[in-house]
Order: structure tokens, then sequence, then C-alpha cells
């Protein structure tokens, strides 16, 4: 959905998205200005291509600056473009089996200033499945579980770092969206790493075994 009232446009927002989803694909990566010097490359015919108009006095189609690029990335509503390139990937490489292993990764963006990004691919194929933002004074585990709740993962194997090992992050994996889940201990989380110990030995003594056992020191 375009921001901007009014028609009477130089840019389209549709030739600016796609403007930098081919600088994205290119490499550029570090914001605005690096946008702006990949658009100064293109042709007339290419930008024509975009949708672009015409100056009336120089008949040409100038080149965006900087500061239509930050309007863009900055107004720009991120879980409807989300949408939108996802759609993009359906129709490149087609709409693809459902996941049967789901990989979550969190990764401070470049060039952003701090910004976190918490990522869903699929195991198998590598393949993007969505985008969850890091909220300010936050941290990766509240964005990885709304990332989860909005992947279909019934019958599906999530697999996290040690970071989102936690009893509710499992509990809502299993319990809330019919997943099973793969996490990593690490030697610093010593009171989970306590119980796992002390519930495998119990489980190779012959006792039950239930993996929310082993979580049961986790926040």
């Amino acid at each position: 959905s375009d921001y901007r009232t009014g028609t009477n446009w130089r840019y389209t927002l549709s030739g600016l998205l796609t403007l930098i989803f081919c600088a994205t694909l290119s490499g550029v990566s570090r914001g605005q200005r690096d946008l702006a010097e990949y658009g100064e490359d293109l042709s007339q015919g290419q930008l024509r291509a975009l949708g672009f108009r015409r100056n009336r006095k120089s008949g040409l189609i100038p080149h965006p600056k900087e500061t239509t690029f930050f309007r863009v990335l900055s107004k720009t509503d991120p879980k409807e473009l989300q949408e939108v390139l996802l759609d993009c990937l359906n129709s490149l490489l087609g709409q693809g089996s459902e996941a049967r292993v789901i990989i979550i990764d969190g990764k401070a963006l470049r060039s952003s200033q701090g910004v976190e990004l918490v990522s869903a691919f699929d195991g198998e194929t590598g393949r993007w499945l969505g985008t969850e933002m890091v909220e300010d004074k936050s941290n990766e585990i509240p964005a990885a579980r709304t990332l989860i709740e909005r992947c279909e993962i019934d019958d599906v194997m999530v697999l996290t770092d040690a970071l989102h090992t936690q009893s509710l992050s499992a509990r809502e994996i299993v319990q809330d969206c019919g997943g099973d889940y793969l996490m990593t201990v690490k030697a610093n989380q010593k009171g989970v790493l306590k119980n796992l110990r002390q519930v495998h030995a119990a489980h190779k003594r012959g006792g039950d075994f239930s993996p929310s056992d082993g979580l049961g020191a986790a926040g």
C-alpha cells in the first residue's frame, strides 16, 4: 500500500521496491546511500521499465535520490512487504512443499545501528519462511515465539540455538502449535544441563523420560 497521498508522483512505489529488491540481490546492503548509487547506474530504459516518469524540462527520467530511498525504507509497512516478498518467492521458485524442519535463527541487521531480526528457514531447502523484528530493549526470545505462531509447524521439527532453550518456547512449539523441537543446551545453562543429565541417567536405569522434565529449570 502506498503511504503517500495523491497520484502525481515521479517514482512509483512498486518501482522503488523493485529497484531495492534488485539491488539487494546484487549485494547492496548498506542503506539509502548505496541504493542511490546503484540507481545511478540504471539506464533510461531500465528506469522507464520501473514505471518512473520523465522530467518535462529535460525529457529524461531522473534517478531516485537518497532521501527518496530513506522515506521508502522508513515508511513501508514491513509485515505487508514480507507477504509480498513471500509471494515473490513462490512466483520465482514455485509454491514448494510444506517444510518438515524449520530453523529459527537471529541475526543483527548489517549497518542498522543494532537492529536485530529473527528469521525462519526451511531446514532442508534453506528457503526463507518469514522474519520478526526484535523490539527495542527486548531480545530474540519473544520475537521467535511470535514467528513460531505465524509459521505452520504442526508435525514439524523446530531447531533453535541455546538462547531459545526455554520451557515457555518448548511448550508453545509442542502444546500450542503441535510441533516438535530440537534445542541446544550449553555448559553455561547449568540448571538445564543438570536436569538433563539427571533425566538421562534415570532413563538409562529404566525410568520414564519426558522431554519437558529437562527444561524444568529453564527461565
